[in-house]
């Protein structure tokens, strides 16, 4: 049987031909339809033209194919102190046969990031001393009623580690794609960009946006409190910054669709209305583990 070889790695002393760049390319692409999971190892962001993001397990998928070894350091300008936590990162792929550095990849993560910054907790379930620091907010649940939540400042030591590996992983990715030659099939970590400002600069461009793949509708019972239709539906810009923010927080596709459902009575993005914004926006915002829950 061939012996196939990949070009990253068999010849890293002269210039890779251009049969062997296409065969990198090739292999890159199989790995995708045989190996990879959309919206696992990668996925798509509306507006952000027709290249995929990279995510870490995608990342380390290819880091096993060309059979490469990650090594990781802290760069001057990290931080640690009481009142702000922030890492630099510099990640080395190397090839294991030969020992050879292959590319180097640069990230970094900082606890003033929104996601880091605070969290959301019930009123009712907050202890004395988030009671004391929270600022409180009012949150209308799926009966209609309204509840409570603090919005509370986190301790940066408490997202220590959290903030250590997204640092990390940034790191990662962009070696992968610095090693791969990938960024004409993959974009770096759009998901990780500040929320707003996600599709801003790719909404200039030329190409059209794509759309995520629709999972089959559930066959589900209607709320009985479901909200007259009142002709005002949420623009294309509105529908692509709920994407952003979802995919910022880790919202599954299929949690933000059951929780439409169960809260509105739609099961697409298409027909949220103008006056369920708001309040579809705070419960993104209350819920940083990723989660679309209702107060108990």
């Amino acid at each position: 049987m061939e012996k196939k070889e990949l070009a990253i790695t068999s010849q890293v002393d002269r210039p890779l031909t251009a049969t062997e760049v296409r065969k990198q390319v090739n292999l890159i692409q199989e790995v995708m339809k045989e190996v990879m999971k959309e919206n696992e190892h990668y996925g798509k962001v509306p507006g952000c033209g027709d290249k995929p993001t990279l995510l870490k397990p995608g990342a380390e998928k290819l880091v096993m194919t060309f059979r490469l070894s990650a090594e990781y350091d802290e760069l001057p300008g990290s931080t640690e102190s009481d009142t702000f936590i922030g890492y630099k990162i510099n990640c080395r792929l190397i090839h294991i046969l030969t020992g050879k550095i292959i590319s180097n990849g640069r990230g970094t993560c900082n606890s003033k990031e929104k996601k880091y910054r605070t969290r959301a907790v019930y009123t009712n379930k907050a202890n004395a001393e988030e009671k004391a620091i929270g600022k409180p907010e009012k949150r209308i649940g799926k009966d209609g009623k309204a509840y409570g939540v603090l919005i509370v400042p986190q301790d940066p030591w408490d997202m220590q580690n959290t903030i250590y590996k997204m640092a990390c992983k940034r790191a990662l990715v962009a070696a992968v794609l610095n090693a791969t030659a990938a960024s004409d099939i993959f974009t770096q970590d759009i998901e990780d960009l500040p929320e707003g400002t996600m599709i801003e600069d790719e909404l200039k461009a030329h190409k059209p946006p794509v759309e995520m793949p629709q999972e089959k509708k559930k066959t589900t019972k209607e709320p009985e409190n479901k909200p007259a239709f009142n002709g005002h539906l949420i623009t294309e810009k509105q529908r692509k910054m709920l994407f952003a923010k979802n995919t910022a927080k880790g919202i599954a596709e299929a949690d933000f669709k059951e929780y439409l459902i169960e809260n509105y009575g739609v099961d697409s993005t298409k027909d949220i209305q103008m006056e369920w914004m708001d309040d579809i926006l705070k419960e993104i915002d209350a819920y940083p583990e990723g989660k679309m829950r209702q107060p108990e």
